[in-house]
């Protein structure tokens, strides 16, 4: 079996050649245990989403059916005095379309909460909008300049 980090080699002699690309250094000791960790890592997520969230205009944020975005949007809510606005992008098709738990957690959250169905031509006609409307270099040229 192949390890994770590692590599291997086969050679047209049926040589096997093996080596490690990367590996972790080991973890020291947590030195913080169950509450203690919890409210440390609730501390520095609560800060890191009032530091990106300073703003002179409304900040909204993407929202899907999983664990991350709403726990960054409900940090946004308490850390905002504004009402803090979630939008959520579903598909139609139930493997990808996660709107169903973005609207469950927006209502349980208690933000304004925006869905936009889209098909993928759709979404492939918005991304090519949304490039044009960039302003600062991607490594894009801009249609007005080809």
């Amino acid at each position: 079996m192949l390890e994770p980090g590692t590599w291997i080699q086969f050679t047209e002699t049926g040589h096997v050649q093996q080596g490690q690309f990367f590996s972790l250094s080991r973890c020291e000791t947590p030195y913080l245990k169950e509450n203690e960790a919890m409210e440390v890592a609730d501390a520095v997520i609560t800060e890191a989403v009032k530091r990106q969230t300073i703003s002179d205009v409304s900040v909204g944020g993407f929202l899907s059916g999983r664990i991350d975005s709403p726990l960054v949007t409900a940090k946004m809510k308490l850390a905002s005095t504004a009402a803090i606005r979630a939008f959520t992008i579903g598909t139609g098709e139930e493997a990808t379309d996660e709107s169903t738990d973005a609207m469950r957690y927006a209502l349980e959250i208690g933000v304004e909460h925006t869905v936009e169905h889209v098909k993928s031509d759709t979404a492939l006609d918005l991304s090519i909008m949304s490039l044009m409307c960039v302003e600062s270099p991607l490594g894009i040229i801009p249609c007005s300049q080809q």
